[in-house]
């Protein structure tokens, strides 16, 4: 666990100064790389990116496209200096029972085949998806194929997939339904590959949301230790109904759940996370919640939100440190995107709003932020690399950003060129 204020032999003052000449090296620029037309190319990016091949980037943009549900697709970048990215639209769902809104980020196997879920679509009850996209060897035509559809209430496999899947190294996906279960109040799922070409994937329900202390509505997707433990979220649920971070371990053919932190909200702590958390070689968390911690924030919300570390104490419990407290002005307000490092102590993220330009949108006022967070003698602090000024550089940064020499890269959900989202780079 660290201790951010255990240099004591700085002074406040000499903090102080060292903090501003940090923060004011935070000027960087924006690119857009591509600018979605609200056509068949998609538009409304909510999921981020990962990397691909030769430099190119997959993601998904959960409206419009050719049937308008959405699209997963590949940016590749320019094929001579100075050039343009491109985009290519690698599958269209059309809604019915292929899937539809697919949120969330998508994951790659060895094989290049990309995972991914859907919100809705998958039957005539509209439950959501598990999707294969694959290229064909021989023509590089890419399909897509269901490989679970979700049943619904009264089933209870889950329904309403919405974060991320984690794709373990024997080709096992991991992911969570906001929704669904034994008692309605979502599920952390496994779904196995089948045994021989062309069989079917199997789910088991790992675990099931009780509602109370355990949690409930994990948006996020899930995050796995060396030793098979999963780590995840939930957006409501616990000891005060504002959100836990949670654990699944298996003992046997038995997963367990244990809570190591339930959000308590207010003035001293964070709720609702619904980003997936970040582990470090240490085995520390690190999350960020999109509200709580007090503040007033447009709209008349309760805290603008916060990033915060999970530790493990001596005694087998973990404690929370809140690294920093956003105030919803210039440094910007609800981190909802997953957080990324350099595993040497920085960190990146995005936040929904704020930043300082006037946004007339649903998200609140400001136009969103790309940030970073480090710890500068013992203290951690937020520098703004970039904040969106709601045109033609996007708006609404909402899943957090990659890094690849040197750059960030990540997506708007709006804005850009026909208002439609976009695919941006820092610096």
């Amino acid at each position: 666990m660290r201790h951010p204020l255990s240099l004591k032999y700085f002074s406040v003052c000499l903090i102080a100064v060292w903090l501003l000449a940090f923060t004011a090296m935070s000027a960087a620029s924006e690119t857009e790389l591509y600018s979605f037309q609200s056509g068949s190319d998609g538009g409304a990016p909510v999921g981020g990116l990962i990397h691909g091949p030769n430099g190119s980037f997959y993601g998904t943009a959960e409206a419009y496209g050719a049937y308008s549900s959405g699209v997963v697709y590949q940016l590749l970048p320019p094929a001579h200096r100075g050039g343009a990215w491109t985009e290519k639209v690698l599958y269209a769902f059309k809604g019915g029972n292929d899937g539809s809104r697919p949120y969330s980020d998508l994951v790659r196997d060895s094989a290049g085949n990309l995972y991914g879920v859907t919100y809705y679509g998958g039957g005539v009850d509209d439950f959501g998806t598990v999707y294969e996209v694959s290229p064909n060897a021989k023509t590089g035509v890419w399909s897509e194929k269901v490989i679970y559809a979700f049943q619904g209430p009264g089933v209870g496999d889950g329904f309403a997939p919405n974060g991320g899947l984690y794709l373990s190294s024997t080709g096992a996906l991991y992911g969570t339904t906001v929704y669904g279960g034994a008692s309605d109040f979502g599920t952390v799922f496994e779904l196995s590959p089948p045994s021989q070409s062309g069989g079917a994937w199997t789910e088991r329900v790992l675990y099931s949301f009780t509602g109370g202390a355990d949690g409930s509505e994990p948006f996020a997707g899930l995050i796995r230790s060396s030793g098979g433990v999963l780590y995840g979220t939930t957006a409501l649920g616990g000891t005060y109904n504002l959100g836990t971070a949670f654990s699944l371990s298996e003992t046997g053919s038995t997963w367990s759940e244990a809570v190591l932190h339930s959000f308590a909200g207010g003035a001293s702590d964070g709720n609702g996370p619904e980003s997936a958390l970040y582990l470090d070689s240490h085995g520390n968390l690190f999350g960020t919640t999109p509200v709580g911690m007090g503040v007033e924030c447009s709209g008349g919300v309760s805290g603008c939100g916060m990033a915060f570390e999970l530790s493990r104490v001596e005694s087998g419990d973990w404690t929370e440190t809140i690294l920093y407290t956003f105030q919803g002005g210039n440094d910007g307000s609800q981190p909802q995107g997953r957080l990324t490092s350099n595993g040497k102590g920085t960190f990146w993220g995005t936040t929904l709003s704020g930043g300082g330009a006037y946004c007339d949108n649903t998200v609140g006022y400001g136009c969103g932020t790309v940030f970073r967070l480090a710890e500068v003698a013992g203290v951690w602090t937020e520098t703004v690399l970039y904040a969106f000024q709601g045109g033609t550089d996007g708006e609404a940064p909402d899943s957090g950003v990659v890094s690849l020499n040197g750059k960030l890269y990540g997506t708007t959900n709006l804005g850009g060129s026909a208002g439609a989202g976009e695919i941006f780079a820092i610096p």
